[in-house]
């Protein structure tokens, strides 16, 4: 199945969330070194596999002062998913399907720190804004479409943290699978479209900012295929891969909640 990766991108893509800023992020140097922080995720990532590490800077023009963001970001696969679904359909089925990221923006001087909160709407507007419209871009430019945003709004974690949340919904229309038979015609499942969910959390933590957010298949996967293998053989093959769309949903949500 030719799904160029899908999924993966729209984890990536945040690697440029704060573009939209006052000005263009710039890759960090050697001096800026101290000021970048990774994220902390305190929850189990035995089956998640880091991809991608990204780090840049940005600056934010405030009355009276200017903010730098030192932004450190981490991408995550569900490799033991991918795993699975590549040996129990012999190799048709061997792409990344859950993508998670977290990433960590080291604001200096702290917007904590200014009197009356002074400017802290306005960079988490920056951020939120930005990392909404690029999450859009990333998806439509790697096959994902009718990306449209479902959702905005506050939300509060189990522990009593706000954050804004974006919620997205798209579709991927992706090829069938082929499995040989040898002697035979070929099994053969038919392509089509595949919902895809993602969700994106945009927060502060009275120091530094956060962004965190992934994406995963909205529906299962389910399909029961009659085949022609002879004109006198004929067979019913039926696929499930498994996918559990609200399993997905909550684990990233948990997710979510465990960077710091």
């Amino acid at each position: 199945m030719d799904r160029r990766t899908f999924l993966a991108t729209t984890g990536t893509g945040s690697a440029v969330l704060l573009s939209g800023c006052s000005s263009p992020p710039r890759e960090d140097d050697a001096s800026e070194g101290e000021h970048f922080e990774a994220p902390t995720v305190r929850h189990d990532l035995t089956v998640w596999e880091e991809t991608d590490t990204s780090r840049d800077v940005f600056n934010e023009s405030l009355p009276l002062v200017d903010i730098e963001g030192y932004n450190h970001l981490e991408i995550y696969e569900d490799a033991a998913l991918r795993r699975e679904l590549s040996e129990g359909t012999m190799g048709s089925f061997d792409e990344t399907v859950r993508v998670f990221a977290a990433g960590k923006i080291n604001l200096v001087p702290g917007i904590d720190t200014l009197p009356f909160g002074l400017g802290s709407g306005t960079v988490l507007d920056a951020i939120e804004s930005e990392a909404r419209e690029e999450f859009v871009r990333e998806m439509e430019s790697h096959g994902l479409r009718s990306v449209t945003v479902t959702r905005t709004g506050t939300d509060e974690m189990s522990r009593g943290q706000e954050f804004r949340v974006t919620e997205f919904r798209s579709e991927f229309r992706y090829d069938g699978m082929r499995f040989p038979v040898e002697g035979m015609n070929d099994i053969h499942v038919a392509g089509g479209q595949l919902p895809v969910a993602g969700t994106l959390a945009v927060w502060h933590d009275g120091t530094d900012a956060l962004v965190a957010g992934g994406a995963y298949p909205d529906e299962r996967f389910e399909e029961s295929i009659r085949n022609e293998l002879t004109d006198l053989i004929s067979v019913t093959v039926d696929v499930d891969l498994g996918f559990d769309p609200r399993r997905f949903e909550a684990e990233l949500e948990t997710l979510i909640e465990s960077v710091r």
